[in-house]
């Protein structure tokens, strides 16, 4: 451990870079050991292999992962990446130690840490073309940030739901059958729906950000719940996988889900928004399209917090969550997990 207190010295004194200039990286620099924190062998991978699993991951558009290039600094290297938004990676590199700490992630003007930048990486989704050639890097710290990268963050679009297999999508009689306070019949599932969980909100925050309160929701055991409450007569969860795809699910309370989206693992379109309430509350949402109907979850724990549900553009349901309620929607590693996504700028419409 002791080869790795050279860079503990030097890294708090270099923040800004004075001097750098575009440069091929040097071979000795590619294959040192890579570090995400001062002092701590915890990246288990080498610049080379790193960056050739950065650039085996998918932007949003569909394309692999760039990079755009490389610049020498008085510290080491930063690479400068198209991971759907620009992103720069300063390098603090020792030769003698064979040692390269990542001090951070510049995405898009914000600073990520780099562990967290690290694991959202590692969570986006592989290129199809690339698919053959990713070795998988795994940090050796437990003390990760989001399980995811992420973006983020200046991460993936969510490209599939983990919604249970075969369980039926509701029709849009069933919600607006709630709106008017008539209980719709819950449509029965050709396969075991996801069972009831109740755990500490959520597995895959950082700790800082989890919520003490254990909710029930709809999501499996190895999803995390993003957005969960209880409106009455029904259960709402928005889940999110290991690798950042999202499900949204609603059940009666006590129930198997009667709708689920997606309903198979074909291409989402989740969509992040904000918007500001006439009490002049800021309520983030993510909303998805489905016909002409647009679904949306919204509100923070500490907001008003609901489901909503439009036809053309027109308010037909509006569920207030009423109890047992969470959501992650409005915490900086979600926000920073879908960076890379199409806003919805699109008001919702709320009473």
């Amino acid at each position: 451990m002791s080869r790795y207190f050279s860079l503990m010295l030097c890294a708090p004194a270099v923040v800004l870079m004075a001097c750098s200039f575009e440069s091929k990286p040097d071979d000795a620099f590619l294959d040192s050991s890579m570090i995400l924190r001062p002092g701590v062998d915890d990246a288990g991978v080498t610049v080379r292999k790193y960056v050739d699993m950065l650039e085996s991951r998918s932007q949003t558009d569909g394309t692999p992962v760039k990079v755009t290039r490389w610049e020498r600094t008085d510290a080491g290297y930063t690479l400068y990446l198209k991971f759907s938004v620009p992103v720069e990676l300063p390098f603090i590199w020792s030769k003698q130690e064979k040692l390269s700490l990542l001090q951070y992630a510049n995405v898009d003007g914000e600073l990520i840490p780099a562990m967290q930048f690290f694991m959202i990486g590692m969570r986006a989704p592989i290129h199809p073309s690339k698919a053959d050639k990713v070795e998988t890097a795994r940090p050796t710290s437990a003390a990760s940030p989001p399980t995811p990268t992420s973006s983020a963050t200046v991460t993936q679009a969510p490209t599939a739901g983990t919604a249970t297999s075969g369980a039926p999508s509701a029709t849009q009689a069933e919600m607006d059958a709630e709106s008017e306070g008539v209980p719709s019949d819950p449509a029965p599932a050709a396969t075991p729906a996801p069972t009831l969980q109740t755990k500490p909100q959520a597995h895959a925050a950082p700790a800082a950000t989890r919520q003490a309160t254990a909710v029930p929701t709809l999501c499996s055991s190895d999803e995390t719940p993003v957005f969960a409450c209880s409106t009455g007569k029904k259960r709402a969860s928005l889940c999110m996988t290991g690798s950042n795809q999202l499900a949204y699910r609603l059940a009666p309370l006590g129930g198997a889900p009667e709708m689920v989206y997606p309903a198979n693992t074909a291409s989402t379109a989740f969509k992040p928004g904000t918007h500001t309430s006439s009490n002049g509350q800021t309520l983030p949402f993510m909303s998805f399209d489905k016909g002409n109907y647009r679904y949306a979850v919204y509100g923070t724990t500490t907001t008003m917090q609901g489901l909503l549900v439009e036809k053309n553009g027109k308010r037909i349901a509006n569920l207030n969550c009423q109890e047992d309620r969470l959501s992650e929607m409005g915490t900086a590693w979600f926000q920073r997990l879908y960076l890379g996504l199409d806003r919805d700028k699109r008001a919702l419409q709320l009473p």
